[in-house]
Order: structure tokens, then C-alpha cells, then sequence
């Protein structure tokens, strides 16, 4: 019975009044969950004792539940609201994102839908090595955003029609530095700035800007 009780409502206290009192019964009543093991004959002023306590108990557990379960209420409300939050953060992030990349474009019309596609390719061979999917939003961001520091190359080195001189190539080399200062002060979820600063980066180490080598680059400037 005792057992029956604790399965059906565990936090029901059971006191076990019994007229066989041996070890053997109080340890298995213990064991089974009881709050107090009581032998007959039992004298009133014990069983009150033995039934105010359980009733101090259950008061203490009703409260301590009550408590708890309006704790977990509140953590789902925070947790929701946190995720809403964060999902606006995101979007804002987006859109700023793409402000981003299409003023790029505007400015460098050679290149229009470059970043886009760099973006999603980076973002398909993503998929296809199945790496970690926590990073793809960073990838994808930093695909979109990786020719950024262009913005501080001058327009004529970015139209020319023709090779670029000794000095307008390395202008031109430094706009992954450039992008990277714009971005590294950016609270994003993964090193978006470093990977658009190791974007030209080579694994023979005869990229730029940092001649980086092999496993000195992040897998998603490797990517890009």
C-alpha cells in the first residue's frame, strides 16, 4: 500500500503505523519512501508530534515546488523573450548585412551579386564538408561582407580597365586589414572579422595580408 501511495502521489507524506514493528519493516518502510515508522500502541501526544512534523514537511515541499515551478515559468518567459530578442538582433544584423554588401556594389559595379554568390557557394561547401552548423551564419555573413574594406580603396583602382601598377596592387591588398578594423569591434557569434581578414590568405603561406599558412587559417576564410 505504502508503495501503491508514493507511486500515485510522491508527494503525499505516509506514516507507517504498524503492530509488528521489527528492522527488517522499518528499513523497508524507509526504503519504500515512508516519513515516519511508528509501532503500536502509539500514545496521542506521539502521533501528533509524528503528524504535525509531516504536516511541517509537506508545507516546506508544496512551498519549495510552488517555488520551483514558478522559477522554471520565469526562465521560460526570460528564455523566451531573450530568444525573441535575439532574433531581432539577428535581423537587424542581416539587414545591416546586406545595407552593407549592396552599397559595396553600388560603388564597385564590376563586381554587383559578387558577395552574394561568394556567400552562398561558401555557404553550399559548408553544407557538403558538414561542418559544425553554429559557424554558417558567421560564414555567411562574412561572405557577404568580405570585400568590405574595398570601401577604403580608391574608385579609380577599383574601375581601372587595365593591370594595376606595383603600388595600386598593394592598396589593394590591404582592403581584407580594412574590413577587418571595420569589423573586429562587431559582437557577431563567430570571427566573422577574421575570416574576412584571412580571406586572400594561402596555405603555402604566399597569401596576404599576414602570410598565414595552413593551419594558422580558419577553416571558413579556407572556404572563402
Amino acid at each position: 500500500l505504502l508503495r501503491a501511495i508514493r507511486q500515485s502521489s510522491p508527494r503525499t507524506q505516509v506514516i507507517l503505523i504498524t503492530g509488528e514493528p521489527t528492522v527488517e519493516t522499518a528499513i523497508d518502510a524507509v526504503q519504500a519512501g515512508a516519513f515516519d515508522y511508528v509501532a503500536k500502541p502509539v500514545p496521542r501526544d506521539r502521533l501528533c508530534r509524528v503528524v504535525a512534523n509531516a504536516a511541517r514537511v509537506k508545507r516546506a515541499e508544496d512551498e519549495t515546488h510552488a517555488h520551483r515551478e514558478n522559477l522554471e515559468r520565469l526562465v521560460d518567459e526570460r528564455t523566451r523573450s531573450l530568444n525573441e530578442s535575439l532574433a531581432r538582433v539577428r535581423a537587424t544584423l542581416d539587414n545591416a548585412t546586406q545595407a552593407l554588401s549592396l552599397a559595396l556594389e553600388m560603388r564597385d559595379p564590376y563586381t554587383a551579386g559578387h558577395q552574394r554568390r561568394v556567400s552562398g557557394l561558401a555557404c553550399a561547401i559548408h553544407e557538403r564538408m558538414q561542418l559544425p552548423q553554429q559557424r554558417i551564419h558567421g560564414l555567411r555573413i562574412a561572405g557577404l561582407l568580405h570585400d568590405l574594406g574595398k570601401l577604403a580603396v580608391p574608385s579609380e583602382i577599383l574601375s581601372k580597365p587595365s593591370r594595376l601598377s606595383r603600388t595600386e596592387m598593394a592598396l589593394m591588398r590591404e582592403h581584407p586589414v580594412a574590413a577587418w578594423e571595420i569589423l573586429k569591434g562587431l559582437d557577431f557569434d563567430s570571427p566573422v572579422a577574421d575570416m574576412v581578414r584571412q580571406h586572400h590568405e594561402r596555405l603555402d603561406g604566399t597569401g596576404y595580408p599576414d602570410g598565414l599558412v595552413d593551419g594558422r587559417i580558419l577553416i571558413e576564410a579556407r572556404i572563402l
